[in-house]
């Protein structure tokens, strides 16, 4: 009979010497279904080793860091994306009084939106100089509101017409004149974007390119906290250029009130096909686009056009023919171009002119600047508009100086030619020759510095003013009363005092008064003035903050300032070739005299 210690002997772990060498061995599993089994082969057997659990907390380890990193790149997104929108109370209130005590001046603080509001309304909070009352303008939004767009989604019949605005203020006023004019006569619907004001434009590229600049120019697209950010803080990139432009409704800056009452008009500040679909329920195959790769590619007609050579259109497209699209929408490139429109139905001319006439600066807080300058130039004063800071004006700027100095002596002072040629002479001998063309690329490209110096240049006919005659100006008076100093005493030479007359000159120069350029106004009259001239009169333009985007629109608004400033002068002058002397010329100065229009085109 085995005895219980060799029964359980087995289940027990041994130690047993094997030439000199210990070695243990596991006990034989009892549990039915083991895979452990003895075996008298050596090589055969199973050894049962001790799991190491080092292993096993490292993976758990490294599957918890894994989870953090990832939640904490969530965290990191999330507050990247609610950075200025999702703040504590206190935080919040800190930034807002932050932001408060930019916009407005600390006795005239106006009511800053709370951060999670659409930024939509512009207030425009100032003190009146001479009352003591305190006017609130309120900026219409870009977009139409919703009941009347879910109104006309409702109206499928309604048939519109949109294009894409591009360049400066006045070249994007342009098109609209030609939008409004086409518009009616395709009786659709227009499609009015807003006003781009400031420094940065959208250039023109073709159609594709400049739907998608248009697009991301929305700053309620991803930027809606670019506003919140205080000066003070370092901006994101997406937030570089926040500053360096705006929009506004067109019926801000325009009274669009006389032209509403001809045609429909829907404002849209987001013109994609998406927004089209959504709010207008226009779909892509109801829509008829005539894109453009060129800025002068199509021309509208209303009568046949034989192709002439030196058109600078590529194609005519006859208005008759558009007006037949059974599309719900006309997507058009750009319709900027005086002659965008060759009209010569009477009827057709007579749209235009209207459109045109009604295309005058309205915006009241403006229109108290201007005032207040006119008065403070005495009320009789004469205008020069001088572009000298880009482009190919830049390239002529002593050219361009030089012309507009003339047209104010000889063309509005009407000095006989003896004494404008010596005040020239004198003018010169007190610049060191600076108004003579030296042969560079800001002379007047004659290469004649002998005859720039003695000859007077050509002055071209301005034959569409010609064509419309304005009635003779009032006489200057004998004695002139600015309320500023002037800058150099006045001419007492009978034949020179009409060159006391204050001169207010709207210019891009870089240095103001103080840059060169301006060197041969300013010493041939005394009392030359700008818009900066001109800090009290002003002083309510600093309170003006677009409520779309948070943006200061004081120096966004300058060159309409000086347009309007221009409008009221005796007379006005301008450079050749810039839209906006045409503009204060041909319309703004005759309106504001009462006098018909000049139209090109």
């Amino acid at each position: 009979m085995m005895s219980i210690t060799a029964r359980y002997a087995f289940q027990s772990p041994s130690v047993s010497d094997e030439k000199g060498a210990y070695r243990m061995r596991p006990p034989r599993s009892s549990r039915p279904g083991s895979n452990l089994r003895h075996s008298s082969d050596p090589s055969s057997r199973v050894y049962l080793h001790v799991p190491h659990r080092r292993p096993r907390r490292l993976a758990m380890l490294l599957a918890l860091l894994a989870c953090g990193v990832l939640v904490c790149f969530a965290c990191a997104y999330w507050l990247f994306k609610t950075r200025y929108s999702h703040l504590s109370p206190s935080v919040r209130i800190l930034l807002v009084s932050l932001i408060r005590s930019y916009i407005v001046d600390a006795s005239q603080r106006t009511t800053l939106e709370e951060p999670d509001a659409p930024l939509a309304v512009l207030h425009v909070p100032y003190q009146d100089l001479t009352t003591s009352h305190q006017l609130d303008i309120t900026l219409d939004i870009l977009d139409e509101p919703d009941t009347r767009l879910h109104t006309l989604r409702a109206d499928v019949t309604t048939t519109y017409l949109a294009y894409l605005p591009h360049s400066g203020l006045h070249n994007q006023r342009i098109a609209l004149e030609n939008a409004f004019t086409l518009a009616r006569l395709l009786n659709r619907t227009l499609l009015v974007p807003p006003a781009r004001l400031g420094p940065k434009t959208l250039r023109y590229v073709r159609s594709s390119t400049l739907a998608r600049m248009l697009r991301l120019s929305d700053k309620r697209q991803g930027r809606v906290h670019c506003a919140r950010i205080p000066v003070d803080v370092p901006r994101p990139d997406e937030c570089a250029d926040h500053m360096t432009y705006t929009l506004v409704p067109w019926a801000w800056l325009v009274d669009l009130r006389p032209i509403a009452a001809q045609q429909a008009l829907v404002r849209a500040s987001n013109g994609t096909a998406a927004w089209r679909t959504e709010w207008l329920g226009v779909r892509h195959n109801e829509t008829l686009h005539l894109p453009d790769t060129e800025p002068y590619e199509y021309q509208f007609v209303d009568t046949p056009a034989p192709a002439r050579e030196g058109d600078k259109y590529l194609h005519t497209i006859p208005i008759d023919t558009l007006a037949a699209a059974p599309q719900r929408l006309i997507q058009l490139g750009t319709l900027f171009g005086s002659s965008r429109l060759r009209l010569r139905k009477e009827e057709n001319r007579r749209i235009r002119g209207e459109v045109r006439r009604h295309m005058v600066f309205a915006n009241a807080v403006l229109t108290l600047a201007a005032e207040r300058i006119g008065e403070v130039l005495g009320g009789t004063y004469v205008g020069a508009h001088v572009r000298v800071g880009d482009g190919r004006f830049q390239k002529g700027a002593r050219a361009n100086v030089r012309l507009v100095w003339w047209k104010l002596i000889r063309d509005v002072l009407e000095l006989d030619m003896q004494t404008a040629l010596g005040l020239e002479k004198s003018v010169l001998s007190r610049m060191g020759g600076m108004m003579a063309t030296d042969g560079n690329d800001q002379g007047n490209g004659d290469g004649d510095d002998d005859d720039d110096m003695v000859d007077p240049p050509e002055i071209p006919p301005d034959m569409p003013s010609l064509r419309v005659p304005h009635p003779g100006l009032p006489p200057l008076p004998d004695n002139f009363s600015p309320k500023l100093p002037c800058r150099s005493r006045l001419h007492t030479t009978p034949s020179l005092r009409r060159l006391n007359v204050p001169l207010f000159i709207a210019t891009d120069a870089p240095d103001g008064l103080n840059d060169p350029l301006l060197a041969p106004l300013i010493l041939a009259f005394p009392c030359t003035f700008i818009l900066g001239s001109f800090a009290t009169e002003t002083a309510h333009l600093e309170g003006l903050r677009n409520g779309y985007d948070g943006v200061q629109l004081a120096g966004h608004l300058t060159p309409i300032v000086d347009a309007l400033v221009m409008g009221r002068a005796w007379a006005v002058v301008g450079t050749e070739g810039s839209t906006f002397s045409r503009y204060v010329g041909d319309v703004l100065w005759r309106v504001s005299h009462g006098w018909g229009i000049v139209e090109r085109g």
